[in-house]
């Protein structure tokens, strides 16, 4: 669900978030609820705020228990970048954590107030930082193993670490609730939240950048100007494999050769992105337009 728009990025809630919302309401722990939100909010948005000030166009930003995702295209094939950016949340709300503890050293009758303030944002701080995606330790995980595993492993090894985080976080709060009688909902619907988005970035590791891709493309087709990369690749090559050699900020073709290198056939990126997310586009625009 879409809550507003700034500067172009959309602004959008995980249903995780309105149920735990709900859930809140009913059992009265609902007191914290907007702080919370709005911690998450100065999280992501230092992701973006990150992001941009590395030339990197921020799409969406999603708020969820316990963070959110920032969707910025064209960051995974930069590590160096990704680490900047996955930190810049963390950071943020360490920052905020600093600046109240200065605030009740300087005002010690506003101690009692912002000490939930403070452990808010360290709790924020501390749980991004497990090495676990969709969480930002597990973006700064999958940045440091990128080099020895390639993005594809890499991506595989902290999404699963991810579900284990995400099941273990549930299977806890489930076992409080047996041996106390109280559920505790963060620990319930965080968990079920790491485990459900790790599983499909799993799931998704073959399509990555495929949005962003046919988003390029549409904005060719109302007329944009946009840089084009050509590629040559064995006939026979697989959509999923090509899809990994796209980059997000540009049109390919790609040109099919033989085992003499003469061209066998070309294809745009559409169309390849289509077919590896089993879609059929047709013909597209521009086919046999360039010659090799």
């Amino acid at each position: 669900m879409t809550l507003f728009q700034i500067r172009g990025v959309a602004i959008k809630l995980h249903p995780s978030i309105l149920a735990l919302a709900v859930l809140c309401l009913l059992t009265g722990a609902s007191a914290r609820l907007p702080a919370a939100l709005g911690l998450v909010l100065c999280h992501e948005a230092a992701h973006g705020l990150a992001a941009r000030r590395l030339g990197f166009r921020v799409l969406e930003i999603e708020l969820a228990p316990f963070g959110g995702v920032a969707r910025i295209a064209g960051l995974e094939d930069r590590p160096g970048a990704e680490a900047l950016v996955a930190l810049a949340g963390p950071a943020a709300n360490l920052l905020l954590a600093m600046a109240a503890c200065l605030a009740c050293q300087l005002w010690p009758m506003l101690a009692g107030d912002l000490a939930g303030f403070i452990a808010l944002n360290l709790c924020l701080c501390g749980f991004n930082l497990l090495p676990a995606l969709p969480l930002d330790g597990g973006r700064l995980l999958r940045a440091a193993l990128l080099p020895w595993l390639g993005r594809s492993r890499a991506g595989s090894v902290a999404a699963a670490l991810g579900v284990t985080l995400g099941a273990a976080l549930a299977a806890l709060g489930v076992a409080l609730f047996w041996l106390s009688g109280r559920a505790n909902l963060t620990l319930l619907v965080s968990g079920a939240y790491i485990a459900l988005c790790a599983l499909k970035t799993r799931r998704e590791r073959p399509f990555e950048g495929a949005r962003e891709l046919l988003r390029l493309e549409r904005e060719s087709l109302r007329g944009r100007v946009l840089p084009v990369r050509l590629l040559a690749a064995p006939a026979g090559t697989s959509p999923v494999e090509l899809m990994r050699r796209f980059r997000p900020d540009r049109l390919h073709l790609v040109v099919f050769v033989d085992e003499e290198l003469r061209a066998v056939g070309k294809r745009w990126q559409g169309e390849i992105v289509a077919e590896a997310l089993g879609r059929d586009r047709g013909p597209q625009r521009g086919e046999g337009d360039i010659s090799i």
